[in-house]
């Protein structure tokens, strides 16, 4: 065995060419699983820390906890630690900006929270050490035009917030919030006061960085910013809150939070998920010593409990299924290579096996040479990849900077990700390798030594015909290509799947970018506006009040235009036979039957500000515009049953016309409706303001239209549209109000969000088929380069019986055409294919997408796969002209 060994070394050394295209392919697939597995483990480390960072480092969150259950908590041999935290009361804010913000509310911590369970950062200055030090948050210091300094010391009544009816508001709640419903029907503002005060001095003894942390967070509307203390370890429920105890428990415990809950808290497990997800009934509240519990689910969902998260099995899923294409890849790779060692090596083969060697010394021969080939390529595969992953982490910390929390993407490569990718390069040499092996110990000695074993003719022993066209373009180089292709079914066949994979991968994996991008447009982009302010269900004394709100709005700065509408779906249009038959058919706001046997159809109503009114009126060139006209936006836009795009008109007429208005209190039709335009193009004006009226039309009217027409209990919802010059500035502006009945959606940053994800997906994308593209064009070239090297005989002794160099080159370029074609030829459908899947796996999702041909992925695929052939023949046959003819065909090995 010594003997074969050393040979087998001899020939690996003497093979350089070979050898070294082996070895990048086992390099290349060690590091691509590396890099797959490593960044799975990164991702999920990194939606960990943000998780953390975001709700806090704890298992379990119990309210309404005394000096007794923490002790208990604490002796509980399940529980890792435990963090309690108090919410003191507010006082006045020293020298506040904003008449909205006017408190600082006082949170106590115990002596860890901050740093291991809330991960608190400190800009300046130290943590409490005592019950009266206090750290300030940013937020709190840029409320307050005092300039507040590390050591010194300030007086502060700390109390409960109230209205003016002695009724306490939330901590969490915007100044002059009511807490009486018949209150919120006024416009009079509220009367806030602060009862129960107390006096206490503080020293200041440091400022905190941002707070991430949702928990303890301040939130935009909130009167109150927050500075924090120590907590004595004997806490007291306040008229504002009830003190909290975030239990953390150890990590060999986790997975049995469940029934480690239930221990604690005296319930059952049924119950604890019951009170986790829908809230405490009475029965629990008697049986349990908290009034609310909360389990982190998320958190332990990252630390692989709970795994209920969809997405997060999809992700992990998905790393699988990349991993075993890697392998199918690599297997492809390392096995194409022993099998052309095999093919230089059967005279070899066949020379010891006439000499005595045995069928099981041949195939450990064919083994110990994968083993010298995997001892090289894995360990550097490894470097590599852990060297890529560094890298990949630094390039998306820099992309996600300040998009995860305050966290920071993870470097994660565990020495379980290593061994896994090892051995599976190991399995992928192994698995390579014991096919050829068993080929080579099969081969008969006679056959091995005249090498004729890869060269099959037809059973009929006819001779393979060749198209005329070929041997008249191509002369009899042409021909004597042709018939060494069909000859040589099996090196012709490992070339076509190299290239095949390449093709297959790319174009199947660039339709999964297309459709992740339409997915995306989608919901983005068709915002014409970068701040949508919305506000719902209101009633007529709210929509005053909206109004106002936008006026006040509107007064701020940044603010290039705006529209303001107000929207309810609440008109009713008798619409006997007046419907297209495509809307009756695909449209899913379908009219229905009442009482009087009359088709009704509820249509939205989008009221817009005067302006925005007469603007579209003079655009449509509508003259003699009155408040009894309206606008009919006249289109719909719907998914059949096969989800095809169907778009077409809701009425059948256009122009002017009236409908009449479906009175449900009178059971008849009430006031027509005079319609003074019908469109099918919505207005510029209205487009992209993020409300839906491409399923069911709508009616643009003005607010004079809508108040005789809209009675005061239908639901409406107010939308403000505006285009700004510094969106986040903005937010911060409209914030600072203090109207907490709006929602404020920043467009340009969710864009910004976006494109930052989508750029990630395509370096990881993108990333993956340049790696699985290198792979193949390694086996290409190892492929190509060495069976025209293996062929140097053969192109010796055609060029000594006459063959011309102008011959030999029209008999390569066809044969790297036939390369080329057939590869494309079943690369680009498979690919199609896979494209096809992953139309289908979007379509799953809300949004439904047109199916499209990949078309620019096919033409990049068509181009590189001849440049690349045409390249590597180029080199390959380069490289065998140079060589003596003579010493050629003496030579054995290449």
């Amino acid at each position: 065995m010594k003997v074969l060994n050393k040979l087998t070394l001899k020939n690996l050394r003497l093979n350089k060419t070979r050898t070294i295209v082996t070895i990048i392919g086992i390099l290349l697939s060690t590091a691509l699983i590396t890099v797959v597995a490593g960044m799975a483990t990164s991702a999920k480390q990194t939606m960990l820390v943000s998780e953390i960072a975001w709700s806090g480092d704890y298992d379990i969150a119990l309210t309404g906890v005394t000096a007794d259950t923490i002790k208990d908590l604490n002796a509980n041999r399940n529980v890792k630690d435990v963090y309690v935290e108090e919410q003191l009361g507010c006082a006045l804010l020293p020298d506040a900006k904003k008449e909205n913000h006017p408190y600082v509310s006082i949170k106590a911590l115990s002596k860890s929270a901050s740093t291991d369970c809330f991960d608190l950062s400190l800009s300046e200055g130290r943590f409490p050490k005592n019950d009266s030090e206090l750290v300030l948050s940013q937020t709190l210091i840029d409320k307050s035009d005092k300039k507040f300094k590390i050591g010194e010391k300030i007086t502060l009544d700390v109390g409960t917030r109230t209205d003016d009816k002695g009724n306490v508001i939330p901590l969490d709640a915007a100044y002059g919030t009511s807490m009486e419903e018949s209150d919120s029907q006024t416009n009079e503002p509220i009367q806030e006061k602060l009862v129960d005060t107390k006096r206490k001095t503080y020293t200041i003894v440091g400022f905190l960085n941002e707070i991430f942390s949702n928990n303890i967070s301040d939130n935009d509307y909130s009167a109150c910013t927050t500075a924090f203390t120590l907590a004595t370890g004997n806490p007291v429920a306040t008229a504002t809150a009830e003190p909290v105890a975030y239990v953390n428990l150890k990590p060999e415990c986790e997975k049995d939070y469940l029934k480690i809950t239930s221990q604690i808290t005296n319930l059952t497990e049924e119950e604890v998920t019951i009170a986790t997800h829908d809230g405490m009934t009475e029965e629990m509240y008697e049986k349990s010593d908290f009034s609310d519990i909360a389990i982190n689910y998320s958190v332990l969902r990252y630390k692989g409990y709970a795994l209920g998260d969809e997405t997060t099995n999809m992700l992990f899923s998905l790393a699988a299924i990349i991993i075993v294409i890697v392998i199918l890849a690599s297997v492809f790779v390392i096995r194409n290579s022993f099998a052309i060692s095999i093919t230089e090596k059967t005279k070899l083969y066949g020379m010891l096996a006439s000499v005595g060697t045995t069928a099981k010394q041949i195939k450990r021969n064919v083994l110990f040479e994968g083993f010298c080939l995997g001892i090289i390529g894995i360990p550097l595969g490894l470097l590599l990849g852990i060297g890529v992953v560094g890298l990949l982490v630094v390039i998306l910390n820099l992309l996600l900077a300040g998009m995860i929390n305050g966290a920071s993407f993870q470097f994660g490569v565990p020495l379980a990700a290593l061994v896994c990718a090892a051995v599976l390069s190991a399995i992928t040499i192994l698995f390579s390798t014991l096919s050829i092996a068993f080929r080579a110990s099969k081969i008969a000695p006679i056959t091995a030594i005249r090498s004729n074993n890869d060269i099959k003719t037809s059973k009929k022993k006819k001779s393979y015909r060749t198209p005329k066209f070929i041997k008249k373009l191509y002369g009899t180089g042409g021909v004597i290509a042709y018939k060494n292709l069909k000859r040589s079914k099996k090196k012709y066949r490992t070339t076509v799947i190299s290239i095949v994979i390449s093709v297959m991968l790319f174009v199947a994996i660039s339709s999964f970018m297309d459709y992740g991008m339409a997915f995306t447009n989608e919901y983005y982009g068709g915002y014409n506006y970068n701040i949508i302010i919305s506000s719902y269900d209101l009633d007529e004394n709210q929509i005053q009040e909206w109004d106002k709100q936008t006026a006040k709005i509107n007064s701020l700065g940044s603010i290039e235009s705006s529209i303001s509408m107000l929207i309810t779906e609440d008109l009713e249009l008798i619409c006997n036979d007046a419907l297209t038959d495509n809307f009756l058919s695909y449209s899913t706001h379908a009219p229905y039957t009442n009482e009087r046997n009359e088709d009704l159809l509820s249509i939205p109503i989008i009221a817009t500000d005067d302006d925005a009114f007469e603007q579209i009126f003079k655009n449509l060139n509508i003259p003699d515009n009155d408040d009894g006209k309206a606008i009919l936006y006249n289109s719909f836009t719907d998914y059949n049953g096969d989800n095809k795009k169907q778009t077409d008109k809701i009425f059948k007429d256009s122009g002017t016309f009236e409908f009449e208005y479906y009175n449900h209190q009178e059971n008849k039709a009430d006031k027509k409706i005079k319609v003074s335009a019908s469109i099918t193009q919505l207005p510029d004006i209205l487009i992209g303001t993020g409300a839906d009226f491409e399923t069911c039309g709508a009616l643009i009217v003005n607010r004079q239209w809508y108040k005789n027409y809209v009675s005061d209990s239908a639901v409406k919802t107010g939308y403000m549209c505006i285009n700004s010059t510094s969106c986040d500035k903005l937010q911060d502006d409209i914030y600072d109000l203090g109207y907490d009945n709006l929602s404020v959606m920043n467009i340009d940053q969710m864009i910004q969000t976006n494109n930052a994800v989508m750029l990630i997906m395509g370096i990881f994308i993108y990333g993956f088929i340049a790696v699985i593209t290198l792979i193949g064009v390694t086996n290409i070239f190892n492929t190509i380069s060495t069976n025209m090297r293996l062929r140097s005989k053969e192109f010796a002794m055609l060029k000594s019986v006459g063959m011309t160099k102008k011959e030999f080159n029209r008999m390569i370029r066809l044969e790297s055409l036939f390369y080329g074609v057939k590869s494309l030829l079943i690369g680009i459908p498979l690919g199609i294919l896979g494209g096809i899947g992953i139309f289908f796996a979007f379509g799953e999702g809300n949004l439904a997408l047109d199916f499209v041909i990949p078309w620019k992925a096919i033409i990049i695929s068509i181009v590189f796969v001849f440049v690349v052939v045409w390249m590597i023949m180029k080199y390959s046959v380069s490289k065998v002209g140079k060589q003596n003819i003579i010493e050629t065909i003496r030579n054995d090995n290449i």
